[in-house]
């Protein structure tokens, strides 16, 4: 039977495979060198907590938060998150790859160099985040949404981009495939940067 622990704060260091961490807050705490793995958090809220070299191996989060966290470089490995919002969060290089997310909110995040490389995404918004160099190659969308964004250099390379919606966001060079690129909503100002990829020229006139 895995071991329940509710409402106290508890000594993540110590907890074992298959523990589940329920319905507390934590706050104002410096977390570094843990490895955890196959521990679920259901209805945590973390706020003004810093992660350093953390190693969440086969994690499961449900319901939780994260309010001005610093996650930089954390390695989520094999996660998976339900029902999880990321707020005015430090995710610089912060490995998602492989992961599954449902129903994520990342909100006014800075992602910088996060990696979500072949992830599961269902039902995941991004809003007014930072997203440079970000890679998403080969992930899976569905329902996924990015408003006012800034993109520039992200990966976006094998992943189908059928009814996403990039066309408030900023960038100057971004990663894609041609044959991925069909339906994916942008703005006029954007096109001549896909007109390069197809090696388009596009002549302005002079009136």
């Amino acid at each position: 039977m895995p071991k329940v622990l509710d409402s106290n704060v508890p000594a993540l260091d110590s907890l074992e495979p298959e523990a589940i961490v329920r319905g507390c807050h934590i706050e104002h705490a410096a977390l570094s060198d843990l490895l955890l793995d196959r521990v679920s958090f259901e209805q945590v809220k973390f706020s003004h907590v810093t992660f350093e070299r953390i190693e969440w191996s086969k994690l499961e989060m449900a319901d939780c938060e994260f309010h001005h966290c610093d996650l930089s470089n954390v390695q989520w490995n094999d996660t998976i998150f339900h029902r999880t919002l990321f707020r005015e969060c430090k995710l610089i290089g912060a490995d998602w790859s492989g992961g599954t997310l449902r129903h994520v909110k990342f909100d006014r995040c800075v992602a910088d160099f996060a990696n979500f490389r072949f992830a599961d995404l269902k039902h995941i918004s991004y809003e007014g985040c930072m997203l440079n160099s970000a890679d998403w190659y080969e992930a899976q969308f569905s329902n996924v949404s990015f408003s006012e964004c800034v993109l520039d250099r992200a990966q976006l390379s094998g992943t189908r981009l059928e009814g996403v919606d990039i066309s408030t966001c900023l960038f100057h060079t971004i990663g894609v495939d041609i044959e991925n690129l069909k339906g994916c909503i942008i703005d006029r100002n954007q096109a001549h940067i896909f007109a390069n990829l197809l090696g388009l020229i596009i002549k302005d006139e002079q009136y």
